[in-house]
């Protein structure tokens, strides 16, 4: 095995990194799309037509959430003209409107002048696209994988401090542990410190098994000021 220190970012990964790169990326993916979506409702809005509805339909509907609890939604039916051609359609709306309404009665509407099928009962036609709660989450995301990404970086940048001004010791090989998947062999090693306590390495190949016999010892390293604790010197290269 090569005597060079692991690179940073390769240490990083190994310390699980990865996990906070990727709710960084899925973060950024919802915030872009929450941004998109709101600039095409936006502009959708803009050439929107105004007119008016007739009531067709209230309907009151039920539904059980994950936890058992029941939930009401609520629906309008209307009917309008656009370009002369009549279309109909329904939009769920909350209960303080839906409790104005009354079939028959004349609700004004806007729709899209190429889709006169879409369109936005008043006054939702000022409401905000529900992309917020897509980009609250985004942001969420981004915090949460901004905190899991320090750890494992300051982590990696410790190790490397540790490799090269770290105290120099033995360790017995207790057991070799099979961490094998379907698609690759690996191992690695639980090994005790002079103080009795357990550690394991990072995954190794099949090589670990010859080159460190249980009731062998391995070279550790500690590091002076305490604050990580005993680590193998081959997991750091």
């Amino acid at each position: 095995m090569s005597a060079v220190p692991a690179s940073r970012l390769s240490l990083f990964w190994r310390y699980n990194g990865w996990f906070g790169l990727l709710c960084v990326v899925a973060g950024l993916l919802l915030v872009a799309s929450a941004y998109t979506a709101a600039a095409l409702f936006a502009r959708s809005q803009s050439t929107a037509i105004e007119t008016d509805a007739t009531v067709t339909l209230l309907r009151e509907s039920s539904y059980r959430r994950g936890d058992g609890t029941t939930e009401s939604g609520y629906s309008v039916y209307v009917e309008f003209l656009a370009e002369g051609k009549p279309y109909s359609g329904s939009e769920g709306v909350s209960y303080w409107f839906y409790s104005k309404l009354s079939e028959g009665q004349t609700v004004p509407i806007k729709y899209l002048p190429d889709d006169p099928d879409t369109f936005w009962v008043a006054p939702f036609w000022t409401k905000s696209w529900p992309g917020k709660q897509l980009r609250f989450f985004g942001l969420l995301a981004l915090a949460f994988g901004a905190f899991l990404i320090r750890g494992p970086w300051l982590h990696a940048g410790a190790a490397l401090r540790v490799y090269a001004n770290g105290e120099r010791s033995t360790a017995r090989v207790v057991d070799i542990i099979d961490a094998s998947s379907s698609r690759k062999q690996a191992y690695k090693l639980l090994w005790e410190d002079p103080n009795g306590e357990l550690k394991e390495t990072f995954k190794h190949g099949k090589e670990i098994q010859a080159r460190y016999p249980v009731g062998g010892t391995i070279e550790i390293l500690r590091d002076p000021e305490g604050k990580m604790p005993p680590i193998w010197v081959e997991d750091l290269r």
